[in-house]
């Protein structure tokens, strides 16, 4: 069984809240607030690593991990049976660049100072909580014109949909999602039903 319409976006719907993101970042920036340029970090990374609200924010600025034409993500994968698990997720490398200078950012604005310093920091400078990144996510959904019922985990569903679709390898989507089986990894399969439909029209013009 697939997932519903509800719990991930669509690849023009991904787009159009990371360039509304990146919009208000610019801004942001320019006038020297924080929680737009936070934001836009934060969720490009959910959308990207489809990390859990928990996973994103016991992040540190250590755990993003910039080499020379890579970036990875040490976290700490939460297990519903047995203990929690290290482990590494990479990023896309198109990120090195922008994850760069939102560290540097962060070191500019007294943040980041720390290799143990929240990578995602609320407006004291804790680390932000998962109520804290929901009502942030309703934000983003709103202004980016968006239904604001999507639910925060439709960011990991998304990651899971979206690789899914650019390689067709269940396996890998598993293991970059951090799934204990395979048979969770099954329902982003059943998501490509809108891409069958597609692919019979296009086939019949």
């Amino acid at each position: 069984m697939g997932l519903t319409r509800r719990q991930y976006l669509r690849p023009e719907e991904r787009d159009a809240l990371l360039h509304h993101l990146e919009d208000q970042a610019i801004v942001a920036r320019a006038r020297g607030h924080r929680v737009a340029v936070r934001d836009h970090a934060l969720f490009t990374i959910a959308l990207a690593s489809g990390l859990r609200a928990s996973e994103l924010t016991d992040l540190s600025v250590g755990d993003l991990q910039i080499g020379r034409v890579e970036v990875r993500l040490a976290c700490r994968r939460l297990k519903r049976r047995g203990r929690d698990a290290d482990d590494e997720v990479v990023l896309p490398k198109a990120l090195r660049a922008p994850m760069h200078g939102y560290v540097a950012w962060l070191k500019r604005a007294g943040l980041g100072a720390e290799a143990g310093a929240p990578l995602f920091p609320g407006r004291t400078g804790a680390r932000m909580t998962r109520w804290g990144v929901w009502k942030r996510w309703k934000v983003a959904l709103a202004g980016a014109g968006l239904p604001t019922d999507r639910p925060l985990h439709a960011t990991r569903h998304t990651a899971g949909t979206a690789l899914y679709r650019a390689t067709k390898d269940l396996l890998l989507v598993q293991r970059h999602l951090g799934h204990a089986r395979p048979t969770t990894t099954a329902i982003y399969a059943g998501v490509l039903d809108e891409d069958v439909q597609q692919g019979v029209d296009d086939m019949w013009r």
